[in-house]
């Protein structure tokens, strides 16, 4: 049948094989899904799923990230659950709008505190990232999030360390060499 959405659908499941490792043929999935994704994005400009997919698609398979970055205006617009906001704070991570991005995760974690575990991991990166880039190194905003994950105590493999690990580059940071060691 000719239908946008249905390309869609599909689009997601051949990234999902590659994301999984299931891809026999990367290169082919990830052009497939991407011819789909512009189908649906034409179709239906408004569909913030078809246009987020095409900016993840393009800014981490194609090595567009100029074409992927000129979506946020429309993404910002179209963008209003928070599945695709969090996705659109990526996109504007890995353009440099680090205030941008972490406006948009602050706004998703208000919006649902409980929303999924890689969205508090990049929302911590974003931090970092965005400090290390400015030379800022004004980490207090930082800690107090980072924290707050560390005292949740998720049961996640490793997640605890990963914590752990960038408490201690902001102590370094802070000339706190000892307790960065600790």
């Amino acid at each position: 049948p000719d239908n946008p959405y249905l390309d869609m659908d599909e689009a997601w499941l051949l990234m999902a094989e590659v994301w999984f490792g299931f891809a026999d043929d990367v290169e082919k999935n990830v052009n497939k899904a991407y011819e789909l994704t512009l189908n649906t994005v034409n179709a239906d400009p408004d569909f913030a799923y078809a246009s987020n997919l095409a900016a993840m698609i393009e800014r981490n398979h194609l090595g567009e990230i100029t074409k992927a970055c000129n979506r946020i205006d429309k993404l910002l617009k179209i963008s209003d659950d928070e599945s695709n906001i969090s996705m659109v704070a990526n996109l504007t991570r890995h353009c440099k709008e680090y205030e941008k991005s972490l406006g948009l995760f602050k706004k998703v974690l208000n919006k649902a505190p409980h929303f999924a575990l890689w969205f508090k991991k990049d929302y911590a990166w974003t931090f970092l990232i965005s400090s290390y880039d400015k030379k800022s190194y004004d980490y207090s905003e930082a800690r107090k999030y980072i924290e707050s994950q560390l005292s949740a105590n998720y049961s996640e493999d490793g997640i605890n360390e990963m914590w752990l690990t960038m408490l201690g580059y902001i102590e370094y940071k802070d000339g706190n060499k000892k307790l960065a060691l600790r």
